[in-house]
């Protein structure tokens, strides 16, 4: 069925770059993946039309359905496309031949491969990015749940279940911590970290992404302004980031 070419669309424009940790080598370097919008048929015609240099864009429309339709039969023929001077579009072997037997018949499973022209690449040299995105990989504390009181008022009970709910909360390695840190009167965390009062592992007995749950420790002071942070290494399908992440919650205190 042929797929009509002729509907105006927008060219929008916008080269994104997402920025990730190379988690193959230690020496601090990233990956970037790269995130751009669509030219399709239709938006790239419609430019065409708004610069005015082509007068009758429903000929060339009606020429470049009829040239789709060619290189897609002669693709099917098992012929190497050339995309005027962008590049070869190839036919490649998909997957693996299961025996050594000669039989045309048990070769199939064929897909295609873009080889870009010298002029296709030097037009990509010097794009400039338009953005620059870090995605969010810290651990983030939503909320912190007396569940011995079904509340959620900043304070908690000592000894009793609480649940912190958020994002990327999952403790991993034996060396992850979940800790309350009395704060200074200034709001900054104590220095001291002998001060930091640790939940042992044993005593977290819901440990995921999104929630973990454990007793709250029972040497908490009274009227002691804490926060609870996470330090994880946890990245997934039980393996570890080379680094710690951290996460706070908001102020909380025991409850008297």
């Amino acid at each position: 069925m042929k797929k009509e070419l002729l509907t105006n669309e927008s060219l929008d424009s916008g080269l994104m770059i997402t920025l990730r940790k190379n988690t193959l080598l230690d020496d601090g370097s990233l990956i970037a993946n790269v995130s751009s919008k669509t030219a399709t048929v239709k938006s790239t015609l419609t430019a065409i039309k708004n610069d005015g240099t082509v007068a009758d864009i429903s000929l060339m429309l009606r020429h470049l359905q009829v040239y789709q339709d060619k290189l897609l039969q002669l693709l099917g023929q098992g012929y190497t496309v050339k995309l005027l001077d962008i590049g070869l579009l190839r036919i490649k072997h998909k997957g693996k031949i299961k025996n050594a037997s000669n039989a045309a018949s048990d070769i199939s499973q064929f897909t295609l491969g873009f080889t870009p022209s010298k002029d296709a690449l030097d037009s990509v040299k010097e794009l400039s990015v338009d953005a620059i995105l870090q995605p969010e990989i810290e651990p983030v504390i939503e909320e912190v749940a007396d569940v011995f009181r079904g509340e959620k008022d900043g304070f908690v009970t000592s000894g009793e279940p609480v649940t912190v709910t958020g994002l990327r909360l999952k403790l991993g390695e034996e060396n992850d911590r979940l800790c309350f840190v009395p704060q200074t009167e200034s709001g900054q965390n104590a220095d001291d970290e002998s001060r930091w009062i640790e939940v042992d592992h044993a005593k977290i007995f819901r440990n995921k992404p999104s929630e973990l749950t454990f007793f709250a420790p029972t040497n908490l002071a009274e009227g002691v302004k804490y926060r609870v942070r996470i330090e994880t290494s946890y990245l997934g399908k039980g393996k570890s980031r080379k680094e710690t992440l951290i996460g706070e919650s908001e102020v909380v205190m025991l409850k008297s």
